[in-house]
């Protein structure tokens, strides 16, 4: 599959809006699950500065904003962290996130010089896109998310610099 282009471009306080949308929607509240309380426009206006992630927003071929990648629970000690990736319900399903989550996983590896990172998921049909890419599973949390009033498991997968095969998916 020949995925679209998309460029990763640094947050700024216009922004918030976006994530403010996103946040409010059931099927985005587990990305933000490690704050005691969702926050703010204005927090989210000030979105690094309160959850001490790493954050770009992702932008189309046409330069329209379709969602966000994070690095969180940074470990620069260990070169390791946990990656996410938010893309607007409009354009999901159309290679944007895959092609989203390469890129921004090949900036973590190649210029934050991250040697492993950790991806968490709820829906069991991501495993396999991620194991094409490198990624192993290194454990299941049982019941450790609550979406739409039920507990889910969580599966933890992890890459490493070496094995990471999605960069060569993406431009």
């Amino acid at each position: 599959m020949i995925y679209p282009e998309v460029k990763l471009r640094l947050f700024t306080a216009s922004d918030a809006i976006y994530i403010a949308k996103w946040i409010i929607d059931e099927d985005y509240l587990t990305f933000f699950r490690y704050t005691s309380i969702l926050p703010t426009l204005e927090e989210c206006a000030n979105y690094p500065a309160w959850s001490q992630n790493i954050v770009m927003m992702v932008m189309d071929e046409n330069n329209n904003t379709i969602g966000m990648v994070n690095a969180y629970h940074v470990n620069y000690r260990n070169q390791t962290c946990k990656a996410g990736i938010l893309i607007d319900k409009s354009v999901q399903a159309k290679g944007y996130g895959h092609a989203a989550y390469a890129k921004w996983i090949n900036f973590l590896f190649d210029k934050m010089n991250f040697r492993k990172v950790i991806a968490e998921i709820v829906d069991e049909k991501w495993i396999e896109p991620l194991q094409k890419c490198g990624f192993e599973i290194e454990g299941k949390h049982l019941r450790e998310c609550k979406l739409n009033g039920a507990y889910l498991d969580e599966y933890r997968l992890a890459v490493f610099k070496e094995t990471w095969t999605g960069a060569e998916r993406v431009k």
